[in-house]
């Protein structure tokens, strides 16, 4: 919670093409989140949004996704902040209005509290996810991948 008491909500932009391959991610790294899905690629919602897991959340996964960066969105007390992520470190700040402003609608109304992520459609909950199934996940998303790219 933040100073007036509103939640802290942490969400990272990727250019993950779907929701299951990101909580996948997610899992494998221990990270409890929301993965969403959306036409820009799929975000993760912090369900832990203390500054140490977010950190973990961002270094994680811009880790595995080599060579594509990441941006890292939290809000609290109303303000947000924005933190571009690359090969699991960051590497600068952004506009949050510019981040925003080709995101869909439904980010932002997650990032101001307005909707829970568990209430978007196709959300998946990395944190129920086990390891095995996680990467079965992303090999059946490699596979689907590879065989878009043939």
């Amino acid at each position: 919670m933040s100073q007036s008491g509103l939640p802290t909500i942490a969400v990272l932009l990727t250019q993950v093409a779907n929701a299951e391959a990101l909580a996948a991610t997610c899992a494998l790294n221990k990270i409890k989140a929301w993965a969403v899905p959306s036409p820009i690629g799929a975000y993760a919602v912090a369900q832990d949004a203390r500054p140490a897991q977010v950190e973990h959340l961002a270094k994680s996964v811009s880790a595995l996704v080599k060579g594509v960066p990441a941006i890292l969105v939290v809000s609290t007390d109303g303000q947000m902040t924005a933190t571009q992520w690359q090969d699991g470190a960051a590497t600068g700040t952004l506009p949050p209005a510019l981040v925003l402003d080709g995101a869909p609608h439904e980010l932002e109304d997650v990032l101001l509290g307005q909707t829970p992520a568990t209430q978007i459609a196709g959300v998946v909950d990395a944190g129920s996810i086990g390891r095995f199934k996680a990467m079965r996940m992303l090999a059946s998303a490699a596979k689907t991948y590879n065989a878009k790219a043939d």
